[in-house]
């Protein structure tokens, strides 16, 4: 096998003592130490009354009651929308509740109607009812079409009011400072 060529050695480098001896450092954790013992035996309540009273100060100052301001409106706004989803629940319930009502109704005339079918002794009888309950299912069709879509407006109208009231509120404050 051939046999690698040998590496050039890497030049001496200098090496520089070192004289720590001659360097008179003091010890860099006394300092750190000794203040924060001062720190620890200087903060007292009484130490600290000058900043309470300063941070109050400041929270008095026309900026920090803006907060106040702004907390109120988003707070506002929150009970809005609550407001808006309890009345969409309940919405949702009295349709949900309606469609029930007028759904048991359909199957009981279907039934009605089909037993009235089965019931008939010729083609001309079958024909007249047959012709009769779809008409009848069509006006209940329509009917009930209409009462569903009058509650879906009537959710729909009684949802948006907080939340449109709210916007009034915020349209008619904003309005103000431009006056």
């Amino acid at each position: 096998m051939d046999e690698l060529p040998e590496k050039p050695a890497l030049p001496a480098t200098k090496r520089v003592p070192r004289k720590l001896a001659a360097i008179d450092a003091p010890d860099p954790v006394e300092p750190v130490a000794a203040a924060a013992d001062q720190v620890d035996s200087k903060v007292t309540p009484q130490s600290l009354q000058p900043i309470i009273s300063e941070v109050s100060q400041m929270t008095a100052t026309p900026i920090f009651k803006g907060y106040d301001e702004i907390a109120a409106f988003g707070k506002a706004n929150v009970d809005a929308l609550i407001q808006a989803n309890t009345v969409f629940t309940q919405g949702v319930e009295a349709i949900s509740k309606e469609m029930l009502s007028l759904t048991q109704s359909q199957f009981e005339t279907a039934a009605a109607g089909a037993k009235a079918i089965f019931a008939t002794r010729t083609l001309k009888d079958f024909f007249e009812l047959n012709a009769g309950l779809t008409k009848t299912h069509f006006d209940t069709l329509v009917t009930n079409s209409t009462r569903l879509g009058e509650l879906g407006a009537k959710v729909a109208t009684d949802t948006l009011a907080p939340i449109s009231a709210r916007v009034t509120s915020v349209v008619e404050k904003a309005a103000k400072p431009a006056a």
